[in-house]
């Protein structure tokens, strides 16, 4: 492994596991909203929980699979960073300035170290 792609791969790999720990928080929040009785629904807390934990399982096996130098996790990063770009956008437009300054430099960061990482790898 090349030096600039451990540097690549090491960089995504902390970014995405810095995405699974913020959804680990959201998982912990909306169980804790259900536990004290203040969910609307009790489904839409399973429902969203269940999603967010095999989101979160997702990212984790794309950051394990970067942290130990594999390419192949480098196009399912590229897309999840590209949709992070219009969420992005949307929260800038509803006026939610530092949310989406994060989420955007999250996005471009993943884009440009994913790009570079999966790059390097196939030199």
């Amino acid at each position: 492994m090349s030096t600039s792609r451990s540097a690549w791969s090491r960089t995504i790999a902390g970014l995405l596991a810095g995405q699974v720990l913020v959804i680990a928080g959201f998982i912990v929040f909306f169980v804790v909203e259900a536990l004290r009785g203040e969910a609307a629904e009790l489904s839409a807390v399973f429902t969203s929980v269940l999603i967010f934990a095999l989101g979160a399982g997702g990212l984790a096996a794309l950051a394990r699979a970067w942290w130990a130098g594999q390419a192949w996790p480098r196009t399912p990063s590229l897309v999840w960073h590209a949709l992070l770009v219009p969420i992005g956008w949307s929260l800038a437009q509803t006026r939610h300035g530092l949310i989406a300054a994060a989420v955007l430099v999250v996005a471009v960061v993943g884009l440009v170290g994913a790009y570079r990482a999966g790059a390097d790898s196939q030199e």
